[in-house]
């Protein structure tokens, strides 16, 4: 890795001030990412989001765009 300096904006911050990150998958460069940043950050990697997609497409089926106009 270089060392050049770069800000790190996780995906989501929750109402109690909890970051979230969505990754599909593990680089070293992310481990470097979260090792370094000050908060707490929870981790939604590919096997717990299939929990949260299986529900949506049982609930609502798999037209996702559906979600945003009810």
């Amino acid at each position: 890795m270089n060392e050049e300096k770069h800000k790190y904006y996780p995906d989501f911050i929750l109402e109690d001030g909890t970051y979230v990150e969505v990754k599909g998958y593990y680089t070293e460069e992310t481990k470097v990412k979260l090792a370094a940043f000050p908060h707490k950050i929870i981790i939604i990697d590919k096997q717990k989001i299939k929990m949260y997609l299986d529900y949506a497409i049982s609930k609502y089926g798999k037209n996702f765009v559906d979600l945003y106009e009810k």
